[in-house]
């Protein structure tokens, strides 16, 4: 967003900026109407150097935010992009107001030999004296070519400048818009005209430039501004791993870079905290897995095949898995059992649930006991238990509400810290389109 400032002091226009105007504008209007080139943008990038560097013609990454010692030089480049797309004309002059807080850094030098100077053309540069220490400051240059040389065109850096910080604290680098008296009318603002005599990015026909800024913040021994300590935990949230929870120690249990404290599996085995603490396995032990039926002690708490289920109202999940015919032998493992009526026994049957439509819940019991979901069950009887995978968020029914549950852990591995075996449907370690396509005939579908 273009930013305007009423000056409270009269803003003179650069002597050199004149003298481009009256070598390189001409009196003529153009034949290019005052939006030409509208989807430029320009702005400051503070790190130049940073690989892959920034040249006359290409741009690598943007840092908008940069702590530099008190006394040290440095340089930023003013960029443009967008210039010539769609047959538009070439870049021919430009000028650009720079306010900084003069209490903070100065001024010392510029050079405008970049992206005017890329095609071999000529340039005058009309940037204001260096150095400059009152807290405006203008780089203006214009190609002065002969008619018919080649157009600067493309994106890249239109002025290297450099910098000295002067004293502790913050400047803010912004490209800045004046009006100097105060009668809603603009003065001095960034002006970018093309070959052709047209004014870009001008969209209001004031000739002034009206499109996208990317603007700048110095910091000067201030070393939180740029890379801030949210939490408080005295740990910058650049290198810390819950930036936004106090971590002071940065514990990382399973080492996946996501701190303990804000970790939502601690333990990295797949299974998230909560699914683990609701079925009384350890979040906290990659040892400790969700209970399940099939003959270990999954959760390893010297009990075997809970069902995490609170069968007696006790306020556990670990209660004994259901032994329909009392024969002390759990259903999952009786060969004398015969949960979904299939005729098929259950130690036998690869999916043992009770029957929904003519296709049982459509999950194996491998499955099942991947995501952590009742094997004996198709259904939910409540918000807490698990019974049909489909059903992740335990509500009967199958819709856009359980598939909207993938968003974070989609396209996830085992070790990613998003990972939640909960919607790894195909027990394959990885959340993908595999485990989507599961919904496929049940959506839109109801369990009783």
């Amino acid at each position: 967003m273009r930013k305007v400032l009423i000056a409270t002091v009269l803003a003179t226009i650069p002597a050199a900026l004149i003298l481009i105007a009256v070598l390189a504008l001409g009196a003529g209007t153009g034949t290019h109407t005052a939006q030409a080139n509208h989807a430029v943008t320009i702005g400051l990038d503070l790190n130049p150097s940073a690989t892959p560097a920034n040249t006359a013609t290409s741009l690598g990454s943007n840092e908008t935010c940069r702590d530099v010692p008190l006394g040290q030089s440095f340089t930023f480049d003013v960029w443009v992009t967008g210039i010539g797309h769609s047959g538009n004309p070439g870049l021919k002059v430009f000028s650009l107001p720079i306010s900084f807080n003069e209490a903070v850094i100065e001024i010392t030098d510029v050079n405008v030999n970049y992206f005017l100077t890329s095609a071999g053309n000529t340039v005058l540069d009309g940037s204001d004296p260096q150095p400059d220490d009152d807290g405006l400051w203008d780089t203006a240059a214009a190609d002065i070519s002969e008619p018919g040389a080649a157009e600067n065109t493309g994106s890249g850096v239109m002025a290297r400048v450099t910098a000295q910080t002067v004293g502790a604290g913050e400047s803010p680098l912004d490209i800045v818009s004046l009006d100097i008296n105060g009668d809603t009318q603009l003065d001095r603002a960034p002006f970018l005209r093309d070959a052709d005599d047209g004014f870009i990015g001008d969209t209001n026909s004031d000739t002034f430039y009206d499109g996208p800024i990317t603007e700048a913040t110095i910091a000067v021994n201030s070393p939180s501004t740029c890379n801030p300590d949210d939490d408080g935990d005295t740990i910058l949230d650049v290198n810390d791993n819950c930036p936004n929870n106090a971590n002071p120690t940065q514990a990382d249990m399973d080492s996946d870079g996501q701190g303990d404290v804000c970790d939502l599996d601690i333990d990295g085995d797949g299974y998230h905290n909560t699914q683990e603490t609701a079925f009384a396995s350890n979040p906290s032990s990659a040892a400790s897995l969700i209970e399940v039926c099939d003959g270990a002690d999954n959760d390893a708490d010297t009990v075997v095949d809970e069902d995490g289920l609170d069968h007696d109202d006790d306020g556990n999940h670990n209660d004994a898995g259901p032994d329909a015919d009392g024969d002390t032998i759990k259903d999952c493992l009786d060969t004398n059992t015969n949960t979904d009526g299939d005729g098929t026994m259950n130690p036998s049957d690869s999916n043992d649930d009770n029957p929904m439509a003519a296709t049982n819940d459509l999950f194996t019991d491998v499955e099942e006991n991947w995501v952590g979901t009742d094997s004996l069950d198709a259904c939910s009887n409540d918000v807490t238990d698990n019974a049909w995978p489909a059903d992740t968020n335990n509500s009967k029914s199958v819709n856009i509400g359980d598939v909207i549950l993938f968003k974070d852990p989609m396209l996830t591995a085992m070790g990613n810290p998003k990972y939640n075996r909960r919607f790894d449907f195909n027990a394959s370690s990885t959340v993908n389109i595999g485990d989507v396509i599961r919904f496929s005939g049940i959506i839109l579908t109801s369990c009783t």
